[in-house]
């Protein structure tokens, strides 16, 4: 099984694994981990208690 450290630092299997290089996909990386931050931020803000 893979690592993702070892997908992370090897260029090769980066490309492999996602079809991406490391700019594009830092750039889309950077891009998904503000929307999760946004999503995340917004569940716990309606969050109703009982």
């Amino acid at each position: 099984m893979l690592k993702l450290d070892r997908v992370l630092n090897q260029e090769r299997l980066l490309r492999a694994m996602t079809g991406l290089n490391r700019q594009a996909f830092n750039e889309l990386l950077s891009q998904f981990a503000d929307t999760y931050e946004r999503t995340v931020f917004n569940s716990l803000a309606n969050r109703k208690r009982a």
